[in-house]
């Protein structure tokens, strides 16, 4: 962004807000051109929150280790969100089951910043760091070990050793350390999310979302095939993306974006009150969307 942050140059960027006010349950396509637009304008309202830091850091954007490891979850969330655009978009096919995926990964990013901006500790970014490595670790001693049998060392793993070692140098760890290294573990998905009063969504969140990233039964039989008499028929059929897709993964990420806005920037700035207003405002619209879907879907 890099401009000064103003109402009138946050209210520019995110342009006028989605009109719901004549949409009911009975809309037909009108309520899922709202729910699209809804979901464009939370991209958009993303998009603007990872790149506040560019106007406000006197440092030209250089943000200190752990405010970047927020700026980095808001960066990767717009990413997914974009993508889960270009999908809603296709004219070709629909792909509900891919945009299940990706919510997944969304909300775990969603999960991780509200975490971070509102119970972490100096230790828990620690851990988040390191205990990242241990694939990296593991690859490092496995190259190694190869180099010291064979007595020589490959191009292919002298690229690959300077890429590990870089990792290592940008998360504070040297390259004499690599080998004595220990690898905390992280708290687990469920720890995380009593620790922010959300342990009841578990579930939903982890156990459900994951079944379509890891395409366990569960996805298969309700996405995959189609049980007749005598067993089961692939089914090609694509999952059409509708409100449920979309409306709680929009509330759930600005959630945490409200969060990240509110730990690192002025809520005194007239320009931050204007966007975290605009925050809230489109929390509830979204709210009352999902709900006049729930009724559309009870008829």
């Amino acid at each position: 962004m890099g401009t000064e942050v103003t109402e009138k140059s946050i209210g520019d960027l995110l342009g006028s807000p989605t009109d719901i006010s004549n949409i009911n349950a009975d809309s037909g396509n009108t309520f899922s051109r709202v729910v699209f637009n809804q979901y464009r304008e939370t991209t958009i309202v993303i998009g603007v929150s990872a790149h506040l830091y560019e106007s406000f850091n006197p440092k030209e954007g250089v943000l200190p280790r752990n405010q970047a490891i927020g700026a980095g979850l808001v960066i990767r969330i717009m990413k997914f969100m974009k993508s889960v655009m270009a999908l809603l978009i296709d004219k070709v096919s629909e792909h509900g089951e891919v945009i299940m995926a990706l919510n997944r990964c969304i909300t775990e990013s969603a999960t991780n910043l509200r975490f971070f901006c509102e119970k972490a500790t100096d230790e828990d970014f620690e851990e988040f760091i390191k205990s990242s490595l241990k694939p990296e670790k593991e690859q490092y001693a496995f190259i190694q070990e190869n180099i010291n049998r064979r007595g020589s060392i490959l191009p292919i793993e002298t690229r690959m050793l300077k890429s590990i070692i870089s990792v290592f140098k940008t998360s504070g760890v040297v390259e004499t350390d690599i080998d004595k290294l220990k690898i905390p573990r992280r708290k687990d998905y469920k720890t995380i999310l009593t620790a922010l009063g959300m342990e009841s969504i578990y579930p939903m969140l982890q156990g459900i979302q994951s079944h379509s990233i890891h395409g366990s039964w569960i996805d298969l039989i309700k996405h995959h095939l189609e049980e007749i008499d005598s067993g089961f028929r692939p089914t090609p059929d694509p999952v059409i993306p509708d409100s449920r897709l979309l409306c709680p993964i929009n509330i759930f990420v600005l959630m945490a974006v409200d969060s990240y806005i509110r730990k690192y920037f002025p809520e005194n700035d007239a320009g931050i009150s204007f966007l975290l207003s605009r925050v809230v405002d489109l929390i509830e619209r979204l709210t009352k969307i999902d709900s006049l879907h729930e009724q559309k879907l009870s008829k």
